[in-house]
């Protein structure tokens, strides 16, 4: 499975985050108002409204993003 902005195997170890926990992370953003989507299909669409049933992330997500950007980004 291609992983996040086709880092692959940087996120060894991790699980590739969803669509739902990209928008759930960016919604925990005090510095984000505002969060679109574009979905193409139903299935795109029920994974930004799983984000809004789901909620905030807790710590323990927000570290786990962190984590998974820093991979991404090589930092």
């Amino acid at each position: 499975m291609q992983g996040v902005a086709g880092s692959g195997s940087l996120l060894k170890g991790e699980r590739i985050p969803t669509a739902a926990d990209c928008y759930r992370y960016v919604l925990n953003r005090p510095e984000v108002d505002m969060c679109m989507t574009g979905p193409k299909d139903a299935a795109q669409m029920e994974h930004a409204l799983e984000a809004l049933r789901i909620g905030p992330m807790n710590e323990d997500e927000l570290a786990w993003m962190r984590r998974v950007g820093r991979a991404v980004s090589g930092k």
